[in-house]
Protein backbone atom coordinates (compact mmCIF):
# COMPACT_ATOMS: atom_id res chain seq x y z
CA UNK A 1 0.00 0.00 0.00
CA UNK A 2 2.82 2.44 0.78
CA UNK A 3 5.51 1.09 -1.57
CA UNK A 4 6.20 3.59 -4.40
CA UNK A 5 7.79 0.81 -6.49
CA UNK A 6 4.37 -0.84 -6.64
CA UNK A 7 2.40 2.37 -7.18
CA UNK A 8 1.52 2.65 -3.49
CA UNK A 9 -0.44 5.52 -2.01
CA UNK A 10 -3.99 6.42 -1.20
CA UNK A 11 -4.66 8.44 -4.35
CA UNK A 12 -4.43 5.40 -6.62
CA UNK A 13 -5.97 3.04 -4.08
CA UNK A 14 -8.77 5.05 -2.47
CA UNK A 15 -9.25 8.49 -4.02
CA UNK A 16 -10.57 7.14 -7.29
CA UNK A 17 -13.86 6.28 -5.53
CA UNK A 18 -14.86 9.71 -4.18
CA UNK A 19 -13.44 11.33 -7.32
CA UNK A 20 -15.65 9.18 -9.51
CA UNK A 21 -18.66 9.83 -7.26
CA UNK A 22 -18.20 13.61 -7.58
CA UNK A 23 -17.55 13.23 -11.32
CA UNK A 24 -20.91 11.49 -11.79
CA UNK A 25 -22.73 14.54 -10.41
CA UNK A 26 -20.52 17.43 -11.55
CA UNK A 27 -18.23 16.19 -14.31
CA UNK A 28 -14.65 17.30 -14.82
CA UNK A 29 -13.66 20.15 -12.50
CA UNK A 30 -12.37 23.42 -13.92
CA UNK A 31 -9.70 23.49 -11.21
CA UNK A 32 -8.32 21.22 -8.54
CA UNK A 33 -6.47 22.09 -5.35
CA UNK A 34 -4.84 19.45 -3.18
CA UNK A 35 -3.17 19.28 0.22
CA UNK A 36 -1.94 16.17 1.93
CA UNK A 37 0.85 14.29 3.59
CA UNK A 38 3.42 11.76 2.50
CA UNK A 39 4.28 8.49 4.20
CA UNK A 40 7.86 7.74 5.28
CA UNK A 41 8.30 5.84 1.98
CA UNK A 42 7.33 8.90 -0.10
CA UNK A 43 3.92 7.67 -1.16
CA UNK A 44 0.84 9.77 -0.47
CA UNK A 45 -0.72 9.00 2.91
CA UNK A 46 -3.53 11.59 3.00
CA UNK A 47 -5.10 13.92 0.47
CA UNK A 48 -7.84 16.51 0.57
CA UNK A 49 -8.99 17.72 -2.82
CA UNK A 50 -11.13 20.73 -3.63
CA UNK A 51 -12.71 20.72 -7.06
CA UNK A 52 -14.04 24.00 -8.43
CA UNK A 53 -16.44 24.66 -11.27
CA UNK A 54 -17.26 27.82 -13.22
CA UNK A 55 -20.89 27.29 -12.20
CA UNK A 56 -19.92 27.89 -8.57
CA UNK A 57 -20.30 24.23 -7.59
CA UNK A 58 -17.56 22.62 -5.52
CA UNK A 59 -16.64 19.13 -4.43
CA UNK A 60 -14.59 18.37 -1.34
CA UNK A 61 -12.95 14.96 -1.26
CA UNK A 62 -10.76 13.34 1.37
CA UNK A 63 -8.88 10.06 1.57
CA UNK A 64 -6.36 8.63 3.98
CA UNK A 65 -4.39 5.47 4.64
CA UNK A 66 -3.61 6.77 8.13
CA UNK A 67 -7.06 6.33 9.66
CA UNK A 68 -10.58 5.14 9.17
CA UNK A 69 -12.85 7.70 7.49
CA UNK A 70 -16.67 7.57 7.66
CA UNK A 71 -17.08 6.61 3.99
CA UNK A 72 -20.18 8.75 3.56
CA UNK A 73 -21.02 11.09 0.74
CA UNK A 74 -23.24 14.15 0.97
CA UNK A 75 -24.67 16.08 -1.94
CA UNK A 76 -25.80 19.54 -0.85
CA UNK A 77 -27.73 22.12 -2.81
CA UNK A 78 -29.88 25.18 -2.29
CA UNK A 79 -32.98 23.15 -1.39
CA UNK A 80 -31.39 20.54 0.87
CA UNK A 81 -28.99 17.64 0.98
CA UNK A 82 -28.77 13.92 0.36
CA UNK A 83 -26.46 11.77 2.48
CA UNK A 84 -25.49 8.39 1.06
CA UNK A 85 -25.01 6.00 4.00
CA UNK A 86 -23.54 4.03 5.62
CA UNK A 87 -20.85 3.75 2.92
CA UNK A 88 -21.27 5.53 -0.38
CA UNK A 89 -19.67 2.57 -2.18
CA UNK A 90 -22.34 0.24 -0.83
CA UNK A 91 -25.27 2.40 0.23
CA UNK A 92 -28.00 0.97 2.39
CA UNK A 93 -30.06 4.14 2.51
CA UNK A 94 -30.25 7.82 1.69
CA UNK A 95 -31.04 10.56 4.17
CA UNK A 96 -32.79 13.47 2.46
CA UNK A 97 -32.87 16.75 4.37
CA UNK A 98 -34.92 19.77 3.28
CA UNK A 99 -36.55 22.71 5.03
CA UNK A 100 -39.51 20.33 5.57
CA UNK A 101 -37.37 17.98 7.65
CA UNK A 102 -35.53 14.73 7.18
CA UNK A 103 -36.60 11.51 5.50
CA UNK A 104 -34.89 8.21 4.98
CA UNK A 105 -35.05 6.20 1.78
CA UNK A 106 -34.16 2.55 2.25
CA UNK A 107 -32.17 0.81 -0.43
CA UNK A 108 -30.51 -2.47 -0.99
CA UNK A 109 -27.01 -3.45 0.06
CA UNK A 110 -25.97 -4.16 -3.50
CA UNK A 111 -22.17 -3.74 -3.29
CA UNK A 112 -20.88 -4.26 -6.81
CA UNK A 113 -24.07 -5.87 -8.13
CA UNK A 114 -25.08 -3.05 -10.49
CA UNK A 115 -21.55 -2.88 -11.91
CA UNK A 116 -21.51 -6.62 -12.55
CA UNK A 117 -24.89 -6.42 -14.28
CA UNK A 118 -23.61 -3.58 -16.49
CA UNK A 119 -20.45 -5.50 -17.43
CA UNK A 120 -22.56 -8.55 -18.30
CA UNK A 121 -24.81 -6.37 -20.47
CA UNK A 122 -21.86 -4.83 -22.30
CA UNK A 123 -20.26 -8.24 -22.93
CA UNK A 124 -23.55 -9.67 -24.25
CA UNK A 125 -23.96 -6.67 -26.58
CA UNK A 126 -20.35 -6.78 -27.75
CA UNK A 127 -19.56 -3.33 -26.34
CA UNK A 128 -15.94 -2.48 -25.56
CA UNK A 129 -16.98 0.10 -22.96
CA UNK A 130 -20.05 1.07 -21.03
CA UNK A 131 -21.85 4.20 -22.20
CA UNK A 132 -22.66 4.82 -18.51
CA UNK A 133 -18.96 5.19 -17.58
CA UNK A 134 -16.96 5.74 -20.76
CA UNK A 135 -13.23 5.10 -20.86
CA UNK A 136 -12.62 8.81 -21.43
CA UNK A 137 -14.04 9.53 -17.95
CA UNK A 138 -11.74 6.95 -16.36
CA UNK A 139 -8.71 8.42 -18.15
CA UNK A 140 -9.69 11.96 -17.12
CA UNK A 141 -9.98 10.92 -13.47
CA UNK A 142 -6.56 9.27 -13.67
CA UNK A 143 -5.17 12.53 -15.09
CA UNK A 144 -6.58 14.37 -12.07
CA UNK A 145 -5.00 11.76 -9.77
CA UNK A 146 -1.65 12.20 -11.54
CA UNK A 147 -1.91 15.97 -11.08
CA UNK A 148 -2.75 15.54 -7.40
CA UNK A 149 0.24 13.22 -6.96
CA UNK A 150 2.49 15.77 -8.64
CA UNK A 151 1.09 18.57 -6.46
CA UNK A 152 1.88 16.50 -3.35
CA UNK A 153 5.37 15.67 -4.61
CA UNK A 154 4.82 11.94 -5.08
CA UNK A 155 7.20 10.45 -7.63
CA UNK A 156 7.35 6.80 -8.59
CA UNK A 157 10.71 5.24 -9.50
CA UNK A 158 9.69 4.73 -13.15
CA UNK A 159 8.79 8.40 -13.67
Amino acid sequence: MLDPVNGGGELLDLAVYPMHFAWLFLGRPDNQQVVGTLSPTGSDATAALQWGYRSGATAQLRCATTGLTPGRATIAGTAGSISVEPLFLNPGHLVVTTSEGESRIEGEDTAYGPQIIEVERCVREGLLQSPLVPQADTIAILELIDQARADLGVRYPGE
